[in-house]
């Protein structure tokens, strides 16, 4: 038995969020702050959807609040990932996160729990 390809192998758990969240372009670049949708996130990175057109390689900033009660981040992303959604009129983004810090992470994770909590409560 040969593996020939693995999709998706990921390094950590991802849990699909669907929040509002914005992207700040860093310089020399458009460094406004756009509108974007967070579909997914994990410790390691994020999968966003964005109008605005990127490339493999880009960085920017991802500021989200992921749970009201809870403070929001503020992360330095890489654009992995791109995938032109013709339905949607706009992109899919698969991006790790840089020079996260450990306090990111706890509060990821955290954030994280307290949604699959809430979700579990609903269900």
């Amino acid at each position: 038995l040969i593996v020939r390809k693995v999709e998706n192998d990921r390094a950590f758990f991802r849990l699909n969020v669907n929040v509002d969240a914005s992207v700040i372009g860093l310089p020399p670049f458009d460094a406004a702050e756009k509108a974007c949708r967070l579909v997914n996130i994990s410790i390691g990175g994020a999968y966003i959807f964005s109008e605005e057109k990127y490339a493999i390689g880009s960085k920017f900033m991802l500021r989200v609040k992921l749970l009201e009660d809870r403070p929001e981040s503020v992360l330095l992303c890489e654009v992995l990932r791109v995938i032109e959604k013709d339905e949607e009129a706009g992109y899919e983004y698969g991006c790790r996160f840089l020079e996260i810090t450990e306090e990111d992470q706890q509060n990821i994770t955290q954030d994280m729990f307290a949604i699959q909590s809430k979700k579990l409560d609903i269900c």
